[in-house]
């Protein structure tokens, strides 16, 4: 075989396998708000170590009977296209409750994040408390 054709199964484990991890990468990266050196190491260590693990596994190191399937699958546009099309299919649920848990209860950190329009700067100036924004304040 040799990795000029390999298997089926093969394909769709690795096909499979990619965009859950990327999913999985991306969605860690995700819930990251404050980003540590610590954070950049482990998020971009884990694509340069499944890489690395991968193409290792997959060589003719180990003389695996599906060696060369990573470098096979991985030259083809079509592979990467579905890596795209699988993260965005699969993080676009998550990103979604993100967005919509943000809008309708926001927590004392993301009103502190969220900008405040030169409109709502100026209508706010008659505030009972000049130093604290209204949406800051508990009624």
């Amino acid at each position: 075989m040799g990795g000029l054709y390999p298997p089926p199964h093969t394909k769709k484990w690795e096909g499979t396998r990619t965009p859950t991890f990327y999913a999985y990468v991306t969605q860690c990266a995700l819930e990251t708000s404050y980003w540590t050196g610590f954070n950049h190491f482990v998020v971009w260590g884990s694509v340069v170590f499944y890489f690395v693990f991968i193409f290792t596994f997959y060589s003719e190191l180990f003389g695996y009977s599906y060696m060369g399937t990573a470098t096979t699958l991985m030259a083809t546009s079509t592979f990467w296209l579905s890596v795209v099309l699988s993260v965005v299919l699969l993080l676009f649920p998550v990103v979604l409750c993100k967005l919509y848990v943000r809008e309708t209860a926001p927590t004392l950190a993301d009103r502190v994040r969220r900008p405040v329009s030169v409109f709502d700067a100026l209508v706010r100036r008659e505030s009972p408390h000049p130093v604290v924004p209204d949406y800051l304040v508990r009624n």
